[in-house]
């Protein structure tokens, strides 16, 4: 039984001692108060299971789930199984939120009689706002599930996109996204877990305003780049595109061109470093799948990656001396078509 007008506030920490009290001072300061704030640590070796059982111990609103190191996912969803709240949050332990986040954005799901509410965002650089969101207008814009899809799908990144693919800049009616989990052993989690909840409102709301601050680590998961871990995630777009197709397969084919981009500098990163891919595993995916969905890319795709589908699905050899060789004399030409030009 779901707490009325409670929001739980689920923070999955490990090993973040340095930005961690930060981040609860934020939560524990809201304006708003009446919050359910479960803190996940996940298995952390430093000293933030410590100042996690300290808030506990001041504030009866915070509890405290101590867990083997799992994974942001598997964070996310003990505290998920553990929420009492009628509505959500997710806040990472490394950000922070504006001290009147929850308020604002209960008072704006409440009014419009929403199911997601989205906020701006902005990231902090050697602690301080990247922006001063001077830009903000405070509008509040109301989208259906289709429209917040089309906007997913279609909307430029910034830190100021309706429907960005973070989990966290939002706002949840428990009831509407209580059987979503993330996806556990899994990276890109967001983009798993977001489209579906999206998928499961009836309206959504985005508000110009900006309550989210987040760092991004040198050591985060976009920094590292392509990685074994992260190639797991490889099928990420086509997740995405076949849970838009069961309910919106008109709006499914706007997920292709992201979905074609991602094989092909994925493929193309490989090429260059034999080490990620030492058995080829990956790459023999990525040809597999073009294969399979070739009369689908090829619909989407641009000219140039028209030609980079078809030979990559023909033949895999050629398309690497062609992105190696190739490429490299093509840069050898155009150096001394430059100096000719002298």
């Amino acid at each position: 039984m779901y707490m009325n007008d409670t929001v739980s506030v689920i923070i999955p920490v490990y090993n973040e001692e340095r930005y961690l009290e930060e981040c609860l001072d934020s939560v524990v300061g809201q304006t708003y108060g009446d919050l359910d704030i479960i803190i996940v640590d996940d298995g952390s070796t430093d000293r933030s299971g410590d100042i996690c059982d300290r808030y506990a111990e001041s504030d009866e609103r915070v509890s405290v789930i101590h867990k083997e190191n799992g994974g942001l996912s598997s964070a996310r969803n003990a505290g998920l199984d553990a929420a009492k709240g009628e509505y959500l949050a997710f806040i990472d332990s490394d950000d922070y939120i504006a001290k009147d986040m929850i308020e604002n954005m209960l008072d704006v799901l409440k009014r419009h009689d929403a199911d997601i509410v989205k906020c701006n965002f902005v990231r902090v650089r050697e602690g301080k706002p990247s922006s001063d969101c001077s830009d903000d207008t405070g509008a509040e814009t109301v989208y259906s599930s289709k429209e917040a899809v089309k906007s997913f799908l279609t909307e430029k990144y910034s830190r100021k996109k309706a429907f960005a693919v973070s989990a966290c800049n939002a706002l949840y009616k428990t009831e509407t996204v209580k059987d979503i989990r993330f996806p556990e052993g899994l990276l890109y989690e967001d983009g798993f877990y977001s489209p579906v909840a999206f998928l499961a409102a009836e309206t959504l709301v985005h508000v110009d305003r900006t309550f989210y601050y987040y760092r991004a680590s040198p050591d985060s998961i976009t920094a590292r780049g392509v990685t074994e871990k992260s190639l797991e995630s490889l099928d990420d777009w086509e997740f995405i595109y076949n849970r838009i197709y069961e309910k919106y397969p008109e709006t499914a084919f706007l997920a292709v061109p992201r979905w074609i981009r991602r094989f092909l500098q994925i493929y193309d990163n490989l090429l260059k470093n034999d080490e990620i891919d030492r058995s080829g595993k990956w790459k023999r995916h990525i040809v597999e799948k073009i294969r399979e969905n070739r009369v689908l890319f090829l619909s989407a795709a641009d000219e140039t990656q028209a030609k980079k589908l078809k030979l990559l699905a023909r033949d895999p050899e050629k398309y690497a001396r062609y992105m190696t060789e190739g490429s490299f004399l093509h840069r050898v030409k155009a150096s001394v078509s430059g100096l000719l030009r002298k």
